[in-house]
């Protein structure tokens, strides 16, 4: 709820260090009960890149994106 615009506006967010989460003072169901208190469609991808939680999803994700991004470029030069 601190930066509203930002998560209304945004498709994808990317919640880093959760293998950090048994060891500080952060409320993940809480934090992600209010980014889709502000946007329900929101997509969150929860990552470790020390354990690798979470990393799979996360880089096929970005391939997609790189992918359909690219395919959509090439299609516009036709």
């Amino acid at each position: 709820l601190k930066y509203p615009r930002m998560f209304r506006e945004a498709r994808h967010a990317v919640i880093t260090k959760i293998d950090l989460l048994p060891y500080l003072p952060f409320d993940l169901p809480r934090a992600l009960s209010y980014a889709r208190e502000v946007n329900p469609d929101l997509e969150i991808f929860l990552t470790s890149s020390t354990t690798g939680q979470g990393m799979d999803k996360w880089l096929a994700f970005l391939r997609r994106e790189v992918s359909h991004r690219s395919n959509r470029s090439a299609a516009s030069l036709g």
